[in-house]
């Protein structure tokens, strides 16, 4: 997987952080901020691969947050889904029809699911 800067990242330990500059000259082009556990900041630079250390994989290495995706559906009579692959509950509002007894939401991360949510639906 490819590190990229402009997307969201954390240490590889699960630390938030934040890139505040990635255009640096040399060997280290990006400064971070890392969240310290007792609730103070550390400021960092990183190679372009968001690694600190050449040699080897470090904790505090950046790697990108997973992205997730979240799906809606329309659910209808005898558990017919009508998967429309929409990521927005508006735009799934609008096509429902009548015979719609239910809504759902599954959220994605890295191709996984990892949530599923029913949601109630207005009465008409």
């Amino acid at each position: 997987m490819t590190f990229d800067p402009k997307k969201p990242v954390k240490t590889r330990d699960g630390k938030r952080a934040t890139i505040i500059k990635c255009d640096l000259r040399g060997d280290r082009q990006i400064v971070a901020v890392i969240d310290a556990p007792n609730g103070s900041q550390v400021v960092m630079t990183y190679a372009t691969n968001g690694s600190r250390c050449i040699f080897q994989d470090d904790a505090l290495d950046l790697i990108n947050e997973p992205e997730r995706e979240t799906f809606w559906m329309n659910v209808y009579p005898k558990g017919v889904l009508h998967p429309t692959g929409v990521c927005s509950r508006a735009v799934c509002e609008r096509g429902a029809t009548f015979d719609r007894v239910g809504l759902v939401s599954l959220t994605f991360e890295c191709g996984k699911l990892v949530a599923f949510e029913n949601h109630d639906i207005a009465e008409a």
